[in-house]
Formats: structure tokens, C-alpha cells, sequence
């Protein structure tokens, strides 16, 4: 399970009324509300896979029908080896060589169809121009031993851009 995803649906239950990440980026912290105060319900460990630390005292302030689906979701972010809970890197793959007076070509994989080709840098509902290295090499960009395409610059992509 990713990080991100992992915060979003601690944050879906009614009982949680914050995420915190502390300690330098080591630990995350799920309070819970009651109607007089917060309670730290759980610590969960970023940089360690299995880190978990509970307050059962905060378990009251759970609802029935939330601990368990809370619980095993906590369990399961634990379980994720610790390498596998970040999105891999995404990258436009713009083309060292095929350039033309429009400006820069862009590598394009049309969704509808399954047709790659060179265009401009926008996604869209149809348009995916956003790829892993996995998903380039799947479309066909070759790479050398280090990782770096032949014909193409990488660019990396920030969050959801």
C-alpha cells in the first residue's frame, strides 16, 4: 500500500481527526476525537516495516464498526516492505532529436487506442504523457545499462502535474 493512499483512507474514517507525520519523516500519528479531547490511537513506523505502536485507552473512542476495518488497515500499510509504499517516479520523455517549430516532442500514448506517438507534454482523459521507467520500456524506449533512454530526456514529473 502507498504512503499517500494509505493517509487517505485513514483520513475516510469518521473517528480519525488527524494524520500527522513526525519525528523527521519516521513516524506517522492517528488521533482520534472524542468529545472532550484527542488521543494518539496509533504510531506507525515509515522507514521500518512491522513498526506499529497502539494506545488501547484510544480504542473506546472508536466505534465498532470502524476498529476492525481501521485496524486491519493499519496492518496491512505495516506489511508493505518499506521500498514499496512510494509511487515510483514518474518522467515526461521528451526526444533529444525530433524537435520541430512547435517546439519540443513528447513521448504520447493515446488511451483510446493504444497508439504511441510524439506530441505535445499535456495529458488528458484520452492522453497519458506522464511514465514510469517500467511503462517506457513497455512502449518501447530503450535504455542502457544505467538506466538512461538512448534517444530521450528524462524529465521528472512532481505529484499529480
Amino acid at each position: 500500500m502507498y504512503t499517500k493512499d494509505f493517509i487517505e483512507k485513514v483520513k475516510s474514517f469518521n473517528c480519525v481527526s488527524d494524520v500527522f507525520t513526525v519525528l523527521g519523516g519516521e513516524y506517522i500519528e492517528i488521533y482520534v476525537y472524542s468529545d472532550e479531547f484527542e488521543s494518539i490511537f496509533a504510531e506507525v513506523g515509515l522507514v521500518k516495516q512491522h513498526i506499529i505502536s497502539t494506545d488501547f485507552g484510544s480504542f473506546e473512542f472508536v466505534p465498532d464498526n470502524e476498529l476492525s476495518e481501521l485496524l486491519e488497515t493499519i496492518y496491512e500499510y505495516v506489511q508493505t516492505p518499506v521500498e514499496e509504499r512510494e509511487e515510483p517516479q514518474k518522467y515526461l520523455f521528451r526526444h533529444k532529436y525530433m524537435g520541430n517549430v512547435l517546439g519540443d516532442r513528447f513521448l504520447n500514448f493515446y488511451k483510446y487506442d493504444g497508439t504511441v506517438s510524439l506530441n505535445n507534454y499535456h495529458s488528458n482523459i484520452s492522453v497519458k504523457t506522464h511514465f514510469t521507467i517500467e511503462e517506457a520500456k513497455e512502449l518501447g524506449v530503450t535504455f542502457d545499462e544505467n538506466n538512461e533512454p538512448y534517444e530521450w530526456d528524462m524529465i521528472p514529473v512532481k505529484g499529480d502535474e
